[in-house]
């Protein structure tokens, strides 16, 4: 009778410390939310976008690559659903592939273009542009 208890009560204690070590593992695979600061640089940008794009965070990818000045005649939430519908997974394939490329430089190192050979992508190239601080899709 002993043993039989002593047995339930270690099998217990297997199953409460397995859902701790899951826990601990989750933790590990949720990366760091990405900071304002990731816009001011390219190298920073594109990387923080490939991880919203991923974890479909489209809402804060629009708010980080539309220019201002387009955001405010748009509705926003049906603009990201467009996005999410038509534009997410294009995007993603797109910045994937510029991830590690070196863009060709305005004078003023304001605008930015990248080649691009994705075949599913609209365009050959992709432009963003520096305005204030933070870098937009043109």
């Amino acid at each position: 009778m002993k043993a039989t208890w002593i047995g339930g009560v270690l099998l217990l204690a297997v199953f409460a410390t397995a859902g701790l070590g899951q826990d601990k593992d989750k933790d590990k695979e949720q990366k760091e939310q990405p900071k304002d600061e990731a816009r001011e640089k390219l190298e920073t940008l594109i990387p923080a976008a490939i991880q919203l794009l991923e974890e479909k965070q489209y809402k804060k990818v629009i708010q980080w690559l539309v220019p201002p000045s387009r955001l405010k005649d748009e509705d926003l939430d049906e603009f990201v659903k467009e996005f999410e519908s038509k534009k997410a997974k294009i995007f993603l394939t797109v910045l994937k592939e510029i991830k590690d490329a070196k863009p060709e430089m305005d004078k003023e190192e304001k605008k930015a273009t990248y080649k691009v050979k994705a075949k599913e992508a609209p365009r050959d190239t992709i432009t963003f542009v520096k305005i204030d601080k933070y870098w937009y899709v043109k």
